[in-house]
């Protein structure tokens, strides 16, 4: 089989966790101890601890076994296809060739989401709250109560007056169950979004931040990217925020989507 159908199959396997990949092919794996000697943003340069060998490894196509990703030792196992490693100097020990089925693999990655996701969750938002962008999207719990504690007709009137304080700039929708207000301009600009309970009080409340596609530069597009999936821990356990970000051919979304756990 040669390199591109195995790349494609795993890349299925890895990135978009869908059953069309052939669980049950087997192919040839390397398993053994390395230390980092490079690294960059698409291949990871080992030296394979039993011999020496100098291998380039895709960084998407290989795990890093039985350690912390946060915390890594200098000497650690890897698991990776041979048709991901490049030999630089040496060559492969044969004794660290193993065969496994693709699914042997896609069960690795998925516990290893699994027994990381907290720690993923907080180095992330350890970067989020230390980034500027995001400061003016954080609220503090009195700010939270403040808006958890209106119903309906309280948001209707914050509506009404912020329309008349802004003028153009600000459109209102309300949809009856939900009602947004847009504060709008050429360059972007930011909603808040509050949802209703069937008893009219407030059930969700969303901060967007939106602006024309394309107009981000590379750096912040990159950390919102990053971003998307974040937990907001500060205001825990009564309420609860995530961070999504999502991109379209018109515009860039940046939102935080707050509840308040149930007590």
């Amino acid at each position: 089989m040669n390199f591109f159908k195995i790349f494609f199959i795993l890349f299925l396997t890895i990135c978009c966790s869908t059953s069309f990949a052939d669980e049950n092919l087997i192919i040839d794996f390397f398993e053994g101890y390395v230390e980092i000697i490079d690294f960059n943003n698409d291949t990871t340069r080992f030296r394979i601890v039993s011999n020496k060998t100098v291998i380039d490894v895709y960084n998407s196509l290989h795990h890093r076994l039985d350690i912390d990703p946060f915390n890594l030792p200098k000497k650690f196992k890897i698991l990776a296809p041979t048709t991901a490693i490049k030999l630089i100097e040496g060559r492969l020990p044969p004794n660290e060739l193993k065969k496994y089925p693709v699914s042997y693999y896609q069960n690795i990655n998925e516990l290893n989401k699994k027994k990381y996701a907290d720690k993923l969750n907080e180095k992330k938002y350890a970067d989020i709250k230390n980034n500027i962008s995001f400061k003016v999207m954080f609220l503090t719990k009195e700010q939270l109560d403040g808006i958890f504690s209106g119903n309906k007709e309280t948001w209707k009137q914050i509506a009404k007056d912020t329309k008349s304080k802004n003028g153009s700039n600000v459109r209102v929708v309300d949809q009856g169950k939900d009602l947004t207000i847009y504060h709008e301009w050429i360059e972007g600009g930011y909603s808040t979004t509050i949802i209703f309970d069937e008893n009219k009080h407030v059930e969700k409340f969303i901060y967007t931040m939106y602006y024309p596609s394309g107009s981000l530069d590379p750096e912040k597009r990159q950390f919102y990217q990053r971003s998307h999936n974040t937990k907001i821990k500060d205001v825990e356990p009564e309420y609860e925020s995530l961070i999504k970000f999502n991109e379209s051919n018109t515009r860039d979304y940046l939102e935080i989507t707050t509840i308040r756990n149930k007590k």
